[in-house]
């Protein structure tokens, strides 16, 4: 399921930008000079903001600090001076941090770009640490049509939490291996979002009586309707996006972030090799500055085997399909953890070298995300052979 918009991007004026940055400078950045590189990124945002763009600096350790703004930037070199004195102390309180952004920015219209970009590399140790409830305090928040991206620096933060916080703010989520690659992230996210052209925005899948909906995968939003038939995934605010490639950036850093919500449906009844529907999409969402809503119904349809895809598989676009090979990979790797978890190391072995054999040629050798990918299920293996019996 993906959802297109026909404005060319290159045409997009764009809006007048509210931008709250909040860094973590609790004393766990100090390793692998991720102060250092989390710095260089906001002050390469700082130059590119305009002269109608506003900008809030907040750190937080303990406690959330405000250091500049909300306010145009119209010293550049002031603020990053100081943001060049930020150094590492104290813990790491997610929840302060998150409100003092989305504080700073909810007094703009709904036609500015409002959003927060925020940063950590570690879980909530401070303040109020329960995951639900900084999930709850920032939904509250992205009702109001205020963004937010989260940006998970090292292995040790709480990914679904991010990634569940920037889905429901209409925003990425980056997961950063590699501290050098958190630098391009900021100013990536000034060039990725160039206007925000869709709020309250409803998905809706529908079962019809020829296939039952098994899974949804892409989205931590889906809803699953009670019952079954169905569900929905509620949006607050869409962006007109202007990234042309899916490439990782030049330092290096491979980032998290779905771009594709994928459905897992099952065939529930009999049927000939005819046409016949497979489910039904329906899109509502208001565009900005009106109270008014637009809507789309779409029938899925499908002429082969009931049940079962064509040979190879079909795809609209290079997109779905690259989409369609990497939760293949996710769903091997799933099925051969439980596997080895449960003591059956030889069976997940086995598993991942059939799905190499199978998947291996389906892999353009020009996709650097799929070749890794491939690289990452090799050395699965080899650690799965080191512990088996």
């Amino acid at each position: 399921m993906a959802m297109n918009s026909p404005i060319d991007p290159a045409t997009v004026k764009k809006p007048a930008l509210d931008l709250a940055v909040v860094l973590d400078h609790s004393g766990s950045m100090a390793g692998s000079d991720k102060l250092t590189y989390a710095r260089d990124g906001v002050k390469l945002l700082v130059d590119a903001l305009g002269p109608e763009d506003r900008l809030t600096f907040v750190i937080f350790d303990d406690t959330a600090q405000t250091l500049f703004g909300p306010a145009p930037v119209t010293d550049k070199a002031a603020v990053k001076a100081l943001v060049d004195k930020v150094g590492p102390a104290g813990g790491t309180n997610l929840y302060d941090g998150i409100e003092a952004g989305y504080k700073a920015i909810q007094a703009s219209p709904e036609q500015t770009q409002r959003r927060v970009i925020f940063l950590t590399d570690g879980v909530a140790t401070a303040g109020n640490t329960d995951p639900k409830a900084i999930a709850a305090m920032s939904a509250g928040y992205n009702k109001k049509g205020l963004g937010l991206t989260t940006i998970g620096l090292g292995g040790d933060v709480n990914g679904p939490l991010l990634q569940g916080l920037a889905e429901k703010g209409g925003g990425n989520y980056y997961f950063v291996e590699k501290a050098a690659a958190v630098t391009e992230v900021f100013t990536e996210e000034l060039a990725f979002f160039v206007a925000p052209i869709a709020y309250d925005l409803t998905l809706t899948l529908t079962e019809v009586p020829n296939y039952a909906v098994n899974k949804v995968y892409g989205s931590n939003l889906f809803e699953p309707v009670a019952g079954g038939g169905g569900g929905t995934i509620q949006i607050p605010s869409v962006f007109l996006v202007s990234r042309t490639s899916t490439k990782p950036g030049p330092t290096g850093g491979r980032r998290g972030g779905g771009s594709a919500i994928l459905a897992d449906l099952a065939a529930k009844t009999k049927l000939d090799a005819a046409k016949h529907d497979v489910a039904k999409l329906s899109l509502r969402y208001r565009l900005p500055g009106t109270t008014t809503y637009e809507t789309q119904d779409v029938t899925v349809t499908h002429d082969g085997i009931p049940g079962v895809a064509p040979e190879g598989g079909y795809y609209e676009t290079d997109g779905v399909k690259k989409n369609t090979l990497v939760l293949s990979f996710f769903l091997a790797f799933q099925e051969a953890s439980k596997s080895a978890t449960s003591g059956k190391v030889k069976e997940a072995i086995d598993l991942l070298t059939a799905f190499k054999a199978k998947i291996e040629p389906k892999i353009a050798t020009t996709d650097e995300d799929l070749v890794d990918d491939l690289k990452i299920l090799d050395q699965f293996v080899a650690v799965l052979k080191k512990t088996a019996p």
